[in-house]
């Protein structure tokens, strides 16, 4: 089956899933950027808690369609192990029976970077090689998957934040809470496409008897020519005519479509993590206890008590650009804990709590989990009365 084939195939399946899981929605609910229902970019804190507190049946059924994403996509992947098992593709790992496809992915991104010693073996995990190098459908999915983690990570943060904000002790203020819902609505929209594109491309396995052994071949015996000018040209040249078969079935996905559409959100998104990101770090230099030979000499000299001060400033200034940022949340329990009693740290501790899916009223969360030091810490800072030891 050749490229434009597999994007006809691909083509007529996406119609067919472009409903899937859309249920009828009045005109008057908040909708997220793929058009389905959402928490809406305007809701203010108080629409928030109504809706995860509400024990209306449509209100029930939509937090559950967004806690079951992760899960969707989760079984899409696992079903991906037995077709690259199928195809040869696990030869890959030096240790073959391993079937877990965070190992293949990182194998064949390693051996990417270098891969004319892996086709010069000319053995069965060179071929394995090979055949993914040139198999669209892999590569394809392969970004897929890489993409469904990092949309997995800030659905479930998001959710943490606002459940815990009507279970528990988070404090969540207008600006933040619409910033968490737009965030959340982002996530579960490219979940959504991202399940819809898995399954197109399963299905498009399905019929497609995958890369030529005959383009296998080629791309094998580049491993074995001695000139290495040669070898670079060679796989430039089929990696440009690969780079082309991808770029049409993605033309395909709709996660490629939602991704314009919602650029503006995206970059917008990236933009507040990285400046999040500088916060944390600087914060981390303030707060005592983590100095290295790299803590600059300013914050060495200065006392406890400035530093704590200083740390829980940037920490409020990070949070404001990434309320689910649990290491910033950590930083502001600890530095507020300094100075105030339980009662001001303890929305922060619960909230790196959620982050960690940690609440402290269930014990199933936590009883299992051997907890580390912040998390030990954390869950006794919000178990505690506020008239225990400590409180004030």
């Amino acid at each position: 089956m050749n490229a434009s084939s597999m994007f006809l195939g691909l083509a007529l399946i996406a119609p067919a899933l472009s409903g899937a899981g859309s249920p009828p929605r009045s005109d008057e609910e908040a909708l997220a950027p793929d058009g389905q229902r959402g928490l809406g970019a305007e809701a203010d804190v108080q629409e928030l808690v109504r809706l995860f507190r509400s024990s209306d049946e449509e209100d029930q059924s939509f937090r559950s369609r967004l806690r079951q994403l992760p899960g969707d996509a989760a079984i899409l992947c696992g079903s991906l192990r037995e077709e690259h098992r199928a195809r040869g593709y696990f030869e890959l790992l030096k240790e073959p029976r391993e079937v877990r496809l965070p190992a293949l992915h990182a194998a064949f991104l390693s051996a990417q970077q270098d891969p004319i010693p892996v086709l010069a073996a000319g053995d069965d995990r060179a071929r394995a090689f090979a055949t993914m190098s040139l198999d669209p459908r892999f590569r394809v999915r392969l970004e897929l998957v890489a993409e469904r983690e990092r949309e997995v990570a800030e659905l479930t943060r998001g959710l943490a934040v606002l459940r815990a904000m009507c279970d528990g002790y988070v404090e969540i203020g207008g600006e933040e809470g619409r910033d968490v819902a737009a965030r959340v609505d982002l996530a579960a929209s490219r979940l959504r496409a991202m399940c819809k594109d898995l399954a197109a491309l399963r299905s498009v396995e399905g019929s497609s008897r995958g890369p030529s052994a005959e383009a296998v071949e080629e791309l094998l015996a580049v491993g074995r020519q001695t000139d290495r000018g040669a070898q670079l040209r060679a796989l430039a040249e089929i990696e440009a005519g690969a780079q082309r078969a991808r770029n049409l079935m993605r033309e395909a996905l709709f996660t490629v479509r939602l991704e314009t559409a919602t650029r503006a959100l995206l970059n917008a998104r990236e933009s507040r993590r990285q400046k999040a990101a500088e916060r944390r770090e600087q914060a981390l230099a303030w707060l005592p206890g983590g100095d290295t030979d790299d803590t600059p000499t300013e914050v060495l000299v200065r006392s406890k008590g400035d530093r704590m001060r200083q740390a829980l400033e940037i920490s409020l200034a990070g949070l404001a650009h990434d309320p689910m940022d649990e290491d910033l949340a950590w930083i502001a329990a600890v530095s507020t804990d300094f100075r105030w009693g339980r009662l001001q740290t303890r929305p922060w501790y619960d909230r790196f709590l959620a982050l960690r899916g940690i609440r402290a009223h269930d014990h199933r969360t936590y009883e299992s989990r051997d907890l580390d030091t912040r998390e030990t810490k954390a869950l006794w800072e919000v178990q505690q009365p506020l008239g225990g030891p400590g409180g004030r």
